[in-house]
């Protein structure tokens, strides 16, 4: 799945790595790369720690491997085959960036940037719309299921949990589905918006109050997309809810 990106050549991160050859991404479509290469993840201009950069090859069985990114939000990968792959940056609450490169003999670009700024701003964008979202759930205690379209659990789900109002946008809680795509915690009786990320699905937002006459468990189910896809999924459900 292609997700949208803004990509900015790595000169303009001089103070993040050293581009000793460099090239501008303005699309997705491959750029030519060699096989030793530096990806600088960056958010509002500032290199980000321990983001994970996936390296997925496009051509015949695919494979991925991950890197993560240093101190300087530099990650420096293995050596990379002869070949196309599509690389993704990923953050928490579901931020992503991504391009394709590939890797040929003749090709000389060492340093990539990848900018999760774009990601960010469209993640703000549906928090605030999630503000003005009716209570969707009234659950006895945070707990639940998280399944794909098909009914298959999904491990692994981001989950953040912060009290809805906008006087207090802190995180409550944060945590991840376990491997049979379940979660639980506890929170004391309120009103809260939950949202469960995981890449290559919409980012779900579920309103929700934790009160003693509330129900047992949630089933939640995120439908694929990206998170500007879930803005428009937002926008949709306020519609229908004011009119």
């Amino acid at each position: 799945m292609k997700r949208p990106a803004i990509i900015f050549a790595c000169c303009l991160l001089s103070a993040v790595i050293t581009c000793a050859e460099s090239v501008e991404v303005g699309t997705l479509k491959p750029q030519e790369s060699s096989r030793n290469v530096r990806i600088a993840v960056v958010l509002n201009g500032k290199p980000v720690k321990l983001a994970r950069v996936d390296f997925c090859t496009v051509t015949g069985a695919q494979a991925c491997f991950s890197a993560y990114t240093g101190d300087d939000g530099v990650a420096v990968p293995q050596a990379l085959a002869l070949t196309t792959y599509h690389v993704f940056a990923l953050f928490e609450d579901g931020l992503s960036s991504d391009l394709y490169l590939h890797v040929s003999p003749q090709g000389k670009a060492t340093s990539f940037a990848m900018d999760l700024t774009p990601s960010f701003k469209a993640a703000q964008a549906v928090l605030a719309a999630a503000e003005k979202l009716p209570i969707r759930e009234i659950v006895r205690e945070f707990a639940g299921s998280l399944q794909d379209p098909s009914g298959a659990m999904i491990p692994g789900v981001n989950i953040k949990v912060v009290r809805k109002g906008p006087a207090d946008q802190t995180d409550v809680l944060r945590l991840r589905s376990d491997a049979n795509g379940h979660f639980s915690a506890q929170l004391t009786d309120g009103v809260y918006i939950a949202f469960f990320s995981s890449p290559g699905f919409r980012t779900e937002i579920v309103p929700f109050e934790a009160a003693a006459q509330g129900e047992k468990e949630m089933l939640v189910k995120l439908q694929i997309g990206s998170v500007t896809q879930s803005m428009k999924g937002v926008h949709l459900e306020l519609n229908a809810a004011t009119h």
